[in-house]
């Protein structure tokens, strides 16, 4: 009899932290993805933004602070993180993690995408392209004037 009080209670205990754990990390209903800022000189920074979000019962996020990433990415982290809601649960904290990439790309014009891996992750990708510049004139001539034509007599 003892024995199986003691396994009951310890089964208890397990399902009282899987439960606590399944309500730190509510189901993501509406995920929204930042827009990815480009550089002064055209490219994209990379790295790794990790955001903290406030959650109501209703799991509408009250507040999303940046914790790490760089500078210029935070802001976009933060905005987005603002438009996610979650599956209604105890009101806590949750974090989300979003990596902005650069990688090659093809599209016209350069595509931003997002990938959602749950639970709280983002991946957001840009493509980076070289930039062809077709100009006709050629360019050493732009800016000089023809010469005039002559009459033809």
């Amino acid at each position: 009899m003892k024995t199986l009080v003691l396994f009951s209670l310890l089964c208890a205990g397990s399902i009282a932290s899987v439960s606590a754990f399944a309500a730190e990390q509510p189901k993501a209903l509406e995920v929204a993805v930042p827009g990815y800022p480009r550089l002064p000189d055209g490219s994209y920074e990379e790295g790794e933004v990790v955001v903290d979000l406030e959650l109501d019962s209703g799991g509408k996020v009250l507040s999303a602070k940046a914790m790490s990433g760089p500078d210029r990415l935070r802001r976009w982290a933060e905005a987005a993180a603002l438009k996610w809601r979650f599956e209604a649960s105890m009101p806590g904290t949750i974090r989300l993690v979003f990596a902005f990439v650069s990688q090659r790309g093809q599209t016209d014009p350069p595509a931003v995408a997002g990938i959602f891996t749950p639970p709280n992750r983002v991946v957001v990708i840009a493509e980076k392209r070289d930039l062809v510049i077709i100009a006709d004139p050629p360019l050493e001539n732009m800016g000089k004037q023809k010469a005039p034509k002559k009459p033809i007599k």
